[in-house]
């Protein structure tokens, strides 16, 4: 398998790495940023899991999710969007942003990005998105 980077105009998609736990928690673990995905607040140990299985999911074959940091230019981590295959040429797009970096287009920037990935590179006929109530 091998490593996905992404370029958007904004921001760069790339796969995660252990020393992204931190920067990830601070997402991941703000009541603000989780009250509208499908999962709450997690803690560190919840983030480290989190990071650890999204790692070992890359090596799978065939790879049924694409679980990307989305960092800046100098690689600060302000985002994470993903890609959940089903099997149909489809996918389920998900991602959350910083709430210090909320309405700046990164978000959108990211979204775009990667679904332009799954059209064009994984070849997808539907890319779906939700949100909680």
């Amino acid at each position: 398998m091998y490593p996905v980077e992404l370029e958007g105009a904004k921001v760069r998609l790339r796969e995660f790495r252990l020393e992204d736990v931190e920067p990830a928690l601070a997402l991941v673990g703000d009541d603000r940023v989780t009250r509208w995905p499908s999962f709450d607040s997690r803690t560190r140990e919840q983030t480290v899991q989190m990071i650890e299985g999204t790692i070992e999911r890359t090596q799978h074959d065939p790879r049924t999710e694409y679980y990307l940091a989305v960092v800046m230019p100098d690689d600060e981590l302000v985002s994470f969007a993903r890609l959940g295959l089903d099997g149909v040429q489809a996918a389920n797009l998900g991602y959350a942003i910083a709430a210090d970096h909320w309405g700046r287009g990164y978000a959108v920037d990211a979204a775009h990005t990667l679904t332009d990935f799954g059209f064009f590179a994984l070849h997808l006929h539907r890319i779906s998105a939700a949100i909680g109530p």
